[in-house]
């Protein structure tokens, strides 16, 4: 495999997960592949030649000190881009794979896709950008009572999304408390970074607000909440000024 090395591009995030009873130790890589050598080193990448690349997590069994069996768990949109991929990847309290990913834009040339789960009204069927999604170590959606529920949609890959509404982020971390997943996201403007509580169905606004609501005054009318299984909340946290944070992670503690 070709990891591209370019602008938003490259090895996203890795993540570990044991399982004791089968002695099998399961690592997870998210990044961006390009589909051919001459590429990968490519560090201008336009609207031409974008679809050469591919924004994958794959599951690798750990059997000594190598990575064997690989499986593609999943193949996110990567087009227009190559901004905003996001990419970061964590397991969850209940051993679900969670990753983030952003609108996958591209300002150079003014475009990305306008969907459902960007808050656009008129916009196209969800594709599972811009959103948090969760799968299980096989890659499959999370069930329900031994069902495919999906907390905003039964239908691929709408079933995935575990919150909607993120413009970008690069940090995931589950608080050892609570057992809450929180986020943080960049700001689309020169300001309004975030730190999120993310609810299963979390709306994080994108598209229509970054910041306090209290700034929008109509934005309880303009978010889309997929026949109310959408919730929208304001931030924890924001900056007065661009700081594009990166991660998140909560200390353990006795």
């Amino acid at each position: 495999m070709n990891v591209a090395s370019g602008f938003y591009q490259g090895l996203l995030s890795s993540a570990i997960s044991k399982n004791d009873r089968t002695n099998t130790t399961y690592v997870f890589l998210s990044f961006i592949e390009a589909n051919h050598k001459s590429s990968s080193n490519n560090t201008n990448i336009s609207a031409s030649n974008i679809e050469k690349f591919g924004h994958k997590i794959y599951r690798y069994e750990l059997v000594g000190n190598k990575l064997t069996n690989p499986k593609l768990l999943l193949q996110l949109p990567s087009t227009p881009g190559p901004e905003n991929n996001g990419g970061y990847i964590t397991i969850g309290p209940d051993k679900n794979l969670y990753t983030i990913i952003g609108n996958v834009m591209d300002s150079a040339n003014e475009t990305t896709v306008r969907t459902l789960a960007q808050n656009f009204i008129n916009g196209s069927t969800p594709d599972g950008r811009s959103g948090i999604l969760h799968v299980i170590q096989d890659g499959l959606p999370v069930k329900d009572n031994e069902s495919v529920a999906g907390i905003i949609g039964k239908d691929y890959p709408l079933n995935l999304y575990y919150a909607y509404g993120i413009h970008n982020g690069f940090g995931l971390d589950f608080d050892s408390i609570s057992k809450h997943l929180w986020d943080t996201e960049t700001g689309h403007y020169e300001y309004n970074d975030e730190i999120n509580l993310v609810i299963p169905g979390f709306n994080s606004g994108y598209g229509v607000i970054q910041g306090m609501s209290k700034f929008f005054p109509n934005v309880p009318f303009d978010l889309i909440n997929f026949n109310g299984s959408g919730k929208y909340s304001d931030l924890e946290f924001t900056w007065m000024q661009k700081v594009v944070p990166t991660d998140l992670k909560f200390l353990q503690t006795s």
